[in-house]
């Protein structure tokens, strides 16, 4: 089984969503737990709806572009990502978990970089 078919298995079946890292801001699907990433962006916040908060969301990089995601230590703060200590850069198949907390900000779980 390959790598996308084992995640696409962990992550509940069929909730995929392509979606384009476009800027500072990116909208996380509330009917996704993983986000297949294209192009070249940073992003600084990630928005998901107050219902779908305590989830876990893979995000990976679906192409040859890079996303950057910013960190904010020991954030609280709704759409915020406590990334462990630094900027994280996913290039090419690089993957990310994020869980999405109570509070509505973001800390990492898991991270590759291939």
């Amino acid at each position: 089984m390959g790598f996308m078919s084992r995640l696409r298995s962990i992550a509940g079946g069929d909730k995929f969503r392509n979606t384009v890292a476009s800027g500072t801001t990116t909208y996380v699907p509330d009917d996704t737990n993983v986000v297949l990433l294209t192009g070249t962006a940073t992003v600084t916040s990630l928005v998901a709806s107050k219902s779908t908060r305590c989830r876990l969301v893979w995000f990976v990089q679906n192409d040859s572009g890079t996303t950057t995601f910013t960190n904010t230590d020991d954030t609280t703060t709704a759409d915020k990502m406590d990334l462990g200590g630094s900027n994280r850069a996913l290039a090419q198949t690089d993957t990310m978990a994020l869980y999405l907390r109570a509070d509505g900000s973001w800390v990492r779980m898991f991270s590759t970089d291939n």
